[in-house]
């Protein structure tokens, strides 16, 4: 409810409402504690814009916050040009500021919480996109290499692309999760007689899966 008193709708994608406050204190000073609180790193804080206290709600602020971030792009730099991936990110995401690209494939960037959360999502997309375009060009031509051998019996019941190796690319804390949370993770891959190596990097982690046998 509070957060419907709340009337520009691009505010409420970055506000966080804040109730229980405690009633009594100069109103004032309450609002400077409540901005050095979500200011603090050690919080997890960062970028306060404002605090709206008091309001119609009683004992209830608004704290309208946007997040920053120092994305590193030079990952994808031997896969796409770096200029054309932000330009992509301004057309798809309008909303983020994004500072000029430096020469190390470094940018800033600074928006809502959501849209933070859809360049996340962005970036996940294309690095699975550009992984699978690339397998597509490294795979063997030949779908007539393996007509030809369409009569002799298969050596294996152990998928090509499991011989080769696969590559998934997951969020970290998806990955985490899997990995610690459900014991089912190592129990499966001794199962199968399967191989897993785990590159994490920041927010992304890649897995190169392989055939053991």
């Amino acid at each position: 409810a509070s957060v419907l008193n709340v009337k520009e709708s691009k505010a409420s994608e970055r506000t966080i409402v804040v109730a229980g406050l405690p009633v009594g204190l100069n109103d004032q000073l309450l609002t400077t504690l409540v901005k050095i609180h979500f200011e603090d790193t050690d919080n997890g804080g960062g970028i306060v814009e404002d605090v709206t206290y008091p309001t119609r709600t009683k004992g209830a602020a608004y704290v309208f916050s946007s997040v920053m971030a120092v994305l590193d792009l030079s990952v994808f730099r031997s896969q796409i040009r770096l200029e054309s991936l932000v330009m992509d990110l301004k057309r798809e995401i309008p909303t983020l500021c994004l500072s000029p690209l430096d020469a190390n494939g470094r940018i800033s960037v600074q928006g809502t919480f959501l849209a933070i959360e859809k360049l996340k999502e962005f970036l996940l997309l294309k690095a699975s996109f550009l992984l699978e375009k690339n397998r597509s060009r490294q795979s063997p031509r030949g779908s007539t290499q393996r007509n030809s051998h369409s009569l002799k019996p298969p050596r294996s019941l152990t998928p090509e692309t499991t011989k080769k190796g696969e590559s998934l690319v997951l969020d970290t804390d998806t990955f985490l999760y899997l990995k610690k949370k459900r014991k089912v993770y190592e129990s499966t891959l001794r199962k199968f007689h399967v191989l897993c190596e785990e590159t994490v990097d920041g927010e992304v982690t890649t897995l190169c899966i392989k055939n053991a046998q």
